[in-house]
């Protein structure tokens, strides 16, 4: 199984409970399939860089998981048709972990390098 990391941005007009039935559906998908949940690093409110079907802001999270190809594919599929979805990437992992932040730290929502190139595409594992 690779390590992947998926950033999901969700509508900012959803209250508390739909944003978090999204990431439960998401997380719920990857452990169906046999992947494993390895960190879920929400990253708040933000403004979009431009307008994706009128709406200016959204709320980002990024799920970091082992899994294979048929989760990425189901994922995909579902993204594809979930209306309060707003944007979506995924890559491979290639850094480790971001290290824990300090009580009281500040989270500033960058992550290690992370990058995918075409040869991790083609499904072998």
């Amino acid at each position: 199984m690779r390590e992947y990391e998926t950033v999901i941005c969700v509508r900012a007009d959803l209250d508390e409970a739909e944003q978090e039935k999204e990431l439960t559906t998401v997380t719920s998908l990857i452990t169906e399939k046999g992947g494993e949940v390895v960190l879920i690093d929400p990253w708040g409110r933000r403004r979009l860089a431009y307008e994706v079907n009128k709406h200016h802001e959204g709320v980002y999270t990024l799920v970091r998981y082992l899994g294979n190809n048929d989760i990425l594919h189901e994922m995909e599929r579902r993204f594809r048709i979930n209306e309060n979805l707003l944007r979506h990437l995924t890559v491979v992992a290639e850094a480790p972990l971001p290290a824990p932040k300090a009580e009281g730290e500040e989270n500033t929502g960058s992550v290690a390098a992370v990058g995918a190139s075409k040869d991790d595409e083609d499904g072998d594992e």
